[in-house]
């Protein structure tokens, strides 16, 4: 790595919060002439995006190929992290919006652990309307709808439909709208725990007051908590990797793409 991009890597790691020690496995990882095992795409993993400049972070799945597109992004400097590994990667997002990167592993026996990490490439092509690209624009596109007739000149409108579930702010009607699989009586109850106890602060403070009596499922679209917006995977049918899920049975834990993390204790997905 050079220095020119240690320095960029170490900035982007500062303004996480993290210490600059841990670039040892990224620069591991993304200085391939040091890697020794076989180095392959992963899929189905969850990779969070940063946006250094502040702003919602973003969780999506990489897709069977271990990529992701997104449309719709701002400008500006950002880092993808696979979800559960240490490396960080600095990313750029030009005027277009427009990112790809792709997971990649480097499996043992070159490494007592598999290493994970992201590497942009290119985007190559990927229209909005691709049932393959994540269109921001699209998935955050929020519609008003008339409530009553309105007086002459006045805007028929006094309410939002939304493409995406805010669990700060939709209502059952909308989330199970927008999510068939959830039932409506776990839609009634995360309305009923955001009015009495506050707005979700997390994905793990929403498991939390949620989980623990109902049967949660969310496999289409997209959900926003706080400043965190989670990507559903694109594709359908019998072989697509599930969204977000947990039940009271499965104990202080939600699957998420298929893989489970704990909601308690100091564990998060942004870490």
């Amino acid at each position: 790595m050079s220095r020119k991009s240690r320095r960029f890597a170490e900035s982007a790691l500062i303004a996480l919060g993290l210490s600059a020690l841990s670039l040892t496995p990224p620069d591991a990882a993304l200085a391939r002439g040091k890697l020794k095992g076989k180095i392959t795409k992963t899929g189905d993993k969850g990779m969070i995006i940063r946006p250094l400049s502040g702003g919602d972070q973003i969780i999506a799945p990489s897709d069977a190929n271990g990529e992701v597109r997104l449309i719709g992004l701002a400008a500006g400097a950002y880092s993808v992290q696979v979800i559960g590994s240490t490396p960080i990667t600095p990313m750029k997002v030009d005027k277009d919006g427009r990112l790809a990167f792709a997971a990649y592993e480097e499996a043992p026996p070159a490494r007592p652990v598999v290493l994970r990490w992201a590497e942009q490439i290119a985007f190559e092509g990927g229209a909005s309307g691709d049932k393959s690209v994540y269109d921001l624009h699209e998935i955050r596109r929020i519609r008003p709808y008339p409530c009553a007739l309105s007086p002459p000149g006045t805007p028929p409108a006094c309410g939002a439909a939304r493409t995406f579930i805010d669990v700060n702010a939709s209502t059952p009607q909308e989330m199970v709208r927008l999510a068939p699989e959830l039932p409506m009586q776990s839609a009634v109850h995360i309305m009923v725990q955001r009015e009495k106890g506050g707005p979700y602060a997390s994905i793990e403070d929403f498991a939390r007051r949620n989980c623990p009596a109902n049967d949660i499922a969310i496999n289409q679209g997209a959900v926003q908590v706080a400043g965190l917006l989670i990507l559903m995977p694109i594709a359908s049918g019998a072989s697509a990797v599930p969204g977000f899920s947990c039940q009271p049975r499965g104990g202080p834990q939600f699957s998420l793409y298929g893989k489970k993390h704990n909601y308690v204790g100091h564990v998060t997905l942004l870490r």
